[in-house]
């Protein structure tokens, strides 16, 4: 099996900030075998590889019975990569209550970003997420398994704001 043939990515969920009501995230961890070969050692791999559109799903509970406005916000743990991105998207609006909004690809740093936002009450759950990698260079070391921690978290509110 040559060096960059696999990359296995492991989504974890790191930790759960909430304010102004208990409300709670689930994210599922997901793995994917790449079938590219990337093998080209010294240089960059210059495609985009993208998860599938499924990959990882965020589940929203307990956001009780008035009419809540919340954001979902991701972060990578740790950005020391050598120029790798990582990129998330939410693919689909999940089951439940209420509306869901947002589903441009965001580039994850070391810093939280909005990567959706919904309102209603109750739960919405199994949205789907995806990852696309990009700047993937073989000489950067990263063996298999690839593991890229990514932190979430929920903030909600009694207004609307979803920046």
């Amino acid at each position: 099996m040559r060096l960059w043939q696999q990359a296995l990515f492991s989504v974890v969920l790191a930790g759960v900030f909430v304010t102004a009501q208990a409300a709670d995230i689930t994210v599922t961890d997901w793995s994917y075998t790449f079938t590219d070969d990337i093998t080209n050692a010294g240089t960059y791999y210059d495609k985009t590889l993208d998860s599938p559109s499924n990959a990882s799903t965020i589940s929203v509970q307990n956001l009780g019975g008035s009419l809540t406005y919340w954001k979902v916000q991701a972060k990578r743990s740790n950005s020391n990569n050598n120029g790798l991105n990582i990129h998330i998207t939410r693919t689909g609006a999940g089951s439940g209550n209420g509306t869901i909004s947002g589903n441009s690809i965001i580039l994850l740093d070391e810093s939280f970003k909005t990567i959706f936002c919904g309102s209603g009450t109750g739960n919405r759950t199994d949205i789907p997420l995806q990852f696309q990698l990009t700047n993937l260079g073989v000489e950067d070391g990263y063996g298999t398994p690839l593991r890229l921690p990514i932190d979430y978290k929920i903030i909600t509110s009694t207004t609307e704001d979803c920046t």
